[in-house]
């Protein structure tokens, strides 16, 4: 009945000059469920990434290069093989330059009144003009048990946050999902916290009044059938 945690990691967080070979390792308490566990990996910015779950080891190849904070995320659909989840996404940061990215938000995804645990909450930098919910985001993350969810390392800019249930098992957002945004834009710089609130799931509008036919009757009237 206990969740699993992380117990070790490498590189150590927060690592900075890491080689361009390295490989990711985290170790958890116990063995974990290698399909969901594999699944719950997200890495940013996207790159080429192999991911291999063996017991309670996950090891990440990834193809790095010079200069550049990568985030390394295991979201809350990651289990045990006994069904425990992970309490709260744990995120691993390093870089393969000097210094690393400083940005970071923080925020909430509800529903129904109660906070929403395991939801996915994505992050795009706006600077690439993007479309928000059909392009890949930039950063990945998932909500905890209590709902919260925190993104580590983002480089500065503006950014638009969208959280989602993927209750269709599509790993995106798509019309049969609750959806959540706030209210504006993030701004993230490398001095300051961007607080995201709360974001509340929604559910799915129901299919809109579409005209079906329309047709003259005479001069004077038309018929329209909705």
């Amino acid at each position: 009945k206990t969740p699993p945690r992380v117990v070790w990691q490498q590189p150590p967080a927060d690592a900075t000059e890491v080689p361009l070979d390295a490989r990711v390792e985290l170790r958890f308490s116990e063995p974990m469920d290698e399909q969901a566990t594999r699944a719950a990996v997200f890495v940013t910015p996207a790159v080429g990434a192999e991911v291999r779950c063996r017991g309670p080891r996950v090891e990440v190849a990834l193809q790095l290069v010079p200069g550049r904070t990568y985030v390394v995320t295991v979201g809350t659909d990651a289990r045990d093989r006994r069904g425990n989840r992970l309490e709260q996404s744990h995120t691993l940061a390093f870089a393969t330059g000097p210094r690393l990215n400083q940005g970071r938000v923080l925020g909430a995804v509800w529903r129904d009144l109660a906070p929403a645990a395991a939801a996915h909450v994505w992050a795009w930098d706006l600077a690439a003009a993007p479309v928000v919910g059909r392009d890949a985001p930039d950063y990945r993350t998932q909500s905890g048990q209590d709902g919260t969810y925190a993104f580590a390392r983002l480089a500065a800019g503006s950014y638009r946050v969208l959280a989602f249930a993927d209750e269709d098992r599509s790993r995106g957002p798509s019309v049969a999902d609750r959806l959540g945004l706030p209210s504006g834009d993030l701004v993230v710089t490398e001095a300051d916290t961007a607080r995201a609130g709360d974001l509340l799931l929604a559910p799915p509008a129901e299919a809109s009044v579409g005209l079906e036919r329309l047709r003259a009757i005479d001069r004077q009237r038309l018929e329209l059938e909705f």
